[in-house]
């Protein structure tokens, strides 16, 4: 898909190989976006929440939900999901205080040493370009093959577990946070597996650091991987293989999981 031209997200292009084939040929047909389903009827792309029917924002899709988390089908409003997309160690905004970003040596490279270029230009991972996607998913609109995944599928994370409510975009009822948004495709791992950010308070400019970092709107902390599970989080990697990843993993480890061609193939203990 070309730059800038956003489609409809993982779970999106899913549908019709998740038998929700009747919820998918409610989406707007569009000229980019996901591919054509098996019947050859046209692909699907995420225009606007407008445009998307009400029986569509409100689908209750159980294999979006992980059964862990009871609270998710208890939210008003559009349904929302468990499962985002990895940027791998991308940059990601933090909304109340650009500033305050405690884990921007994961993506600028400065310390550890790590083995891919800083992303601190691309916000929220929208690159312009294949080389600078760091991880599998790019919200931008731009694509990544399984043969860009250089360091190997069993390598590398495509999808994690997070918790829509501990982050003020995610549970947002407008355009970023029904299960069928692009912003599905905005979770980094330069951010500690079960990070709890469990403030809810909006009006966040004037929080203190230590408020910060618990803060369900600043993206810079609240934007990474989280589960109700005990001890960490359950990912999809590219082979299709689910693992389960201690939330006490070293992190630079944990950020060569993510980067799809760092050139250092890494496994998990």
């Amino acid at each position: 898909m070309p730059y800038g031209q956003q489609g409809g997200n993982f779970a999106v292009i899913l549908l019709p190989y998740m038998e929700q084939d009747a919820i998918y040929r409610q989406f707007p047909d569009g000229a980019f976006g996901s591919p054509a389903p098996p019947d050859g009827t046209a692909p699907k792309r995420y225009v606007s929440t407008n445009s998307v029917p009400t029986a569509v924002k409100e689908a209750k899709i159980p294999t979006l939900w992980c059964p862990s988390d009871g609270y998710i089908r208890t939210l008003a409003g559009p349904t929302r999901g468990n499962y985002y997309a990895s940027m791998g160690p991308q940059y990601v905004y933090g909304d109340c205080n650009g500033s305050f970003a405690p884990f921007s040596a994961y993506y600028t490279g400065a310390s550890p040493p790590l083995p891919y270029p800083p992303t601190s230009s691309y916000v929220n991972g929208y690159v312009n370009d294949i080389a600078n996607v760091r991880g599998m998913f790019a919200p931008s609109g731009v694509s990544v093959k399984m043969s860009d995944v250089t360091d190997g599928l069993s390598n590398t994370i495509a999808i994690g577990e997070a918790l829509p409510y501990e982050n003020g975009r995610r549970a947002d009822n407008g355009g970023y946070g029904p299960w069928y948004s692009w912003f599905y495709s905005v979770s980094s791992t330069v951010i500690p597996i079960n990070l709890r950010t469990t403030d809810q308070r909006s009006a966040c400019t004037s929080l203190s650091t230590a408020e910060l970092m618990k803060s369900a709107w600043h993206s810079a902390v609240s934007g990474g991987f989280k589960s109700q599970h005990s001890g960490g989080a359950n990912f999809l990697f590219g082979d299709g293989t689910v693992r389960f990843v201690s939330e006490t993993i070293d992190m630079k480890q944990y950020q060569l999981l993510g980067c799809r061609n760092d050139g250092v193939p890494v496994e998990l203990p």
